[in-house]
């Protein structure tokens, strides 16, 4: 399974998040298979770093776009400037992750350049949270389906019961019953490049 992805060669997507100093050839160059994540920062973070809007009191690391992630005992947090600087560096126009529960389904950070994504509605069953799929088209449309967070039968959720996971994908039958597509906005696509012909890390 690859531990990012670029598509268009404009968005680059990871479950957890963004490490300090990388390039899109450092991810190339992470050697395959991964035995043990814990042997590789950038691949730990990632698969477990987090966005912060403040740089964190106990951070342990010098400069204050980058903090110690104190929520998961591992890898790393960063802030808005930490994403602008990531961004320019790949020369890239987003950023899309997932990896924490988000009450609406998504949430923009960074001036947009930021986007955490949460598929699973009523996570656990135990919130109230919608969830959220992103669609990108080949000429740049981009757009964000809103999954309704409704119950069914005995407190259920009607879309996907046994979605319990951040990174699980809503099947046909929950993309029917969703909203409409929402914060609609358009990227700049790469010139002779498609959606379809991006790379897998």
């Amino acid at each position: 399974m690859p531990l990012a992805c670029l598509i268009g060669k404009k968005i680059l997507c990871m479950h957890g998040g963004i490490s300090q100093g990388m390039t899109l050839k450092d991810i190339q160059n992470i050697p395959l298979p991964l035995k043990d994540v814990g042997t590789h920062a950038l691949a730990q973070d990632l698969l477990w770093a987090d966005p912060t809007p403040d740089q964190s009191i106990a951070s342990a690391l010098p400069t204050p776009q980058w903090g110690k992630n104190l929520v998961r005992g591992l890898s790393c947090t960063f802030n808005p400037a930490a994403v602008t600087e990531t961004v320019g560096r790949c020369k890239i126009q987003m950023i899309i992750r997932a990896h924490q529960m988000i009450p609406d389904g998504f949430k923009f950070a960074a001036n947009k350049q930021l986007l955490t994504i949460f598929s699973a509605p009523r996570y656990m069953n135990e919130t109230d949270n919608r969830g959220a799929i992103v669609r990108i088209q080949e000429n740049g449309d981009f757009g964000i389906i809103v999954l309704k967070n409704t119950k069914g039968a005995g407190g259920k959720n009607p879309l996907n019961d046994e979605m319990t996971r951040a990174d699980d994908v809503p099947n046909e039958s929950a993309k029917k019953k969703s909203d409409s597509v929402v914060n609609v906005m358009k990227l700049t696509p790469a010139s002779s490049s498609k959606t379809k012909n991006s790379p897998k890390f």
